[in-house]
């Protein structure tokens, strides 16, 4: 079993994040964002999860709130596990991305995302 990104990211919802078009302004300066484009792509990809209703994304968006994030901030630790589990699949790391995406996230805190990845 794999994750497929490319089921996740339909050229619809392609089409309606133009995250790309941003004013720089609009950027949080402390965010060093090197690729724009991977940025929009992982936001489609949660938001897609959670329209098709996946169970562990849309569970760990539900308990970020919960502890206080936006949804926007939500958005953004549960992508960075996303992200983190596709680079592991995409380096030939992983068996089973799937439920071990599942794992991570079943796991997600905002405390846990804090001391990860730094946000």
């Amino acid at each position: 079993m794999f994750l497929d990104i490319s089921r996740l990211i339909s050229p619809h919802y392609r089409s309606q994040f133009k995250i790309q078009d941003l004013s720089p302004r609009l950027v949080t300066p402390r965010l060093a964002l090197p690729n724009i484009t991977a940025h929009a792509a992982f936001h489609v990809v949660v938001e897609n999860q959670i329209a098709e209703g996946l169970a562990s994304t849309v569970n760990a968006m539900k308990r970020l709130m919960k502890e206080g994030l936006s949804r926007h901030e939500a958005l953004h630790a549960v992508a960075a596990v996303v992200a983190e589990h596709v680079n592991m699949l995409m380096r030939g790391k992983a068996t089973d991305v799937q439920t071990s995406l599942d794992s991570a996230l079943e796991k997600l805190t905002v405390k846990v995302w804090r001391r990860r990845y730094g946000a």
